[in-house]
């Protein structure tokens, strides 16, 4: 199915391909017959004779962009062009994809890094809450990148009275499976528990 999407996606390509040929084939003429000798092979016929297609799986095939088709918000999925209802869970949910997050915008409203992690900030400053404002009401004290042990990345912020924030982002079921409680605004924080993480 794939290759079959890729010769035809080749063969629409206007311009013909580099190799040439003008071997008869077998009691018949030669092919690209009426070409001329030596014409250049259509970019299909080209494509016959690879045996792999190699491609990165974003940017080479694609746009080299994602966007937030679906929102999942205190246990109900929504369209993401749905508004998200007013409410706490709202406004730390979005203030989440802002703050962890390293992607950023340029001086003319383009989003600037890795293609996931801009299609969330995009998604987040069209909903209301701009990375800028975000990180001067919560600055970032520390961060725990992505790896693939983990399978998310963690920020560290302060609270503007006491305390910090701690948002994590990454695979669901890597994010389900630590614990999530509130850091007490005057108290102690607690432990941030699993791989990396743990005292």
């Amino acid at each position: 199915m794939f290759l079959t999407a890729v010769s035809l996606a080749v063969a629409a390509i206007p311009r013909p391909a580099g190799g040439h040929h003008h071997r008869p084939g077998p009691g018949g003429p030669p092919h690209g017959a009426g070409e001329g000798p030596g014409a250049p092979a259509r970019a299909v016929e080209t494509l016959g004779s690879v045996t792999y297609i190699c491609s990165d799986k974003t940017g080479t095939l694609t746009l080299n962009r994602m966007a937030v088709e679906e929102v999942w918000l205190e246990g109900e999925t929504r369209p993401a062009r749905v508004a998200l209802p007013p409410g706490e869970a709202r406004e730390l949910f979005l203030r989440g994809l802002a703050l962890c997050n390293d992607a950023a915008l340029d001086g003319g409203g383009e989003a600037v890094g890795d293609p996931t992690e801009t299609a969330l900030l995009l998604y987040a400053s069209g909903a209301g809450a701009a990375k800028g404002a975000e990180e001067a009401r919560f600055p970032r004290l520390a961060e725990l990148p992505f790896d693939s042990d983990r399978k998310c990345m963690t920020t560290f912020h302060a609270l503007p009275a006491a305390g910090g924030l701690v948002h994590q982002g990454g695979g669901g079921g890597a994010a389900r499976k630590r614990e999530r409680r509130p850091v007490g605004r005057g108290g102690r924080a607690p432990r941030c528990r699993g791989p990396g993480l743990d005292g």
